[in-house]
């Protein structure tokens, strides 16, 4: 039965011959098609909660990458190896610090990647880049939770036909977590700048006042002081 289901919903992966061409177990295929799975479907709903962390691993692999290159070029293996270490721990810091700015470039930098590999044209890769630079630092919460929602939808799709399930099938199933992850997380997952902006400034140290759900009123976790709520008349 398994096996006619499988014939009728698109081009099947082979398992076997899969593994064998990676020089891998069916087990471990199997292994990896679920840590897929199950890390695809957890962007895809809530990676808009977990993106900081996310771009400072992705400021390290470029800061190391970029590291690796020059140290190569400047002084062979042991200089390419040292400043690969520094140039991840400077990369992750630094997506870390400014993580907004730096989603806003990945976003201009692969913007200009795909139209400049389409039209060959500098100018025109560079118009659209300032575009996706600018709409992605505008709306950064809201292109966050779309990108990871894509990203998850893609990834579970991957780990979907590892486990022998038909192209079609794992397409329809990805496009679905893709457009439910989307929803889940511009719309029932609150902006964090929203939220932050809500909230009033300590008066007695550089911290942001919390919201105390017993009185109603607003304390500074950082320092202690409180604010009591503003009778009204």
């Amino acid at each position: 039965m398994i096996y006619a289901l499988r014939c009728n919903v698109g081009h099947m992966v082979d398992l076997t011959q899969l593994a064998s061409n990676l020089g891998v177990s069916e087990g471990i295929l199997l292994i990896i098609a679920a840590v897929a799975i199950v890390l695809g479907i957890t962007l895809a709903f809530i990676g808009k909660k977990l993106w900081k962390r996310i771009m400072s691993m992705i400021g390290g692999l470029l800061g190391a990458s970029l590291g690796f290159v020059i140290g190569l070029s400047l002084g062979g293996e042991l200089a390419a190896l040292i400043l690969t270490v520094i140039g991840g721990i400077l990369g992750s810091l630094l997506f870390a610090k400014i993580v907004e700015v730096a989603l806003a470039i990945l976003c201009g930098a692969l913007a200009f990647g795909v139209v400049f590999l389409l039209t060959g044209s500098l100018l025109a890769g560079g118009i659209i880049a300032v575009v996706a630079f600018v709409i992605c630092f505008l709306f950064v919460e809201k292109v966050v939770g779309i990108l990871m929602a894509i990203a998850g939808a893609l990834l579970a799709g991957v780990g979907l036909m590892l486990l022998g399930l038909g192209t079609e099938l794992a397409a329809i199933v990805s496009l679905v977590i893709m457009v439910a992850g989307a929803i889940v997380q511009t719309l029932f997952i609150p902006d964090k700048k929203k939220k932050t902006a809500m909230a009033p400034a300590c008066k007695n140290c550089p911290g942001t006042m919390v919201r105390d759900a017993a009185t109603g009123g607003w304390y500074c976790p950082n320092c202690g002081a409180i604010e009591p709520v503003e009778p009204t008349s």
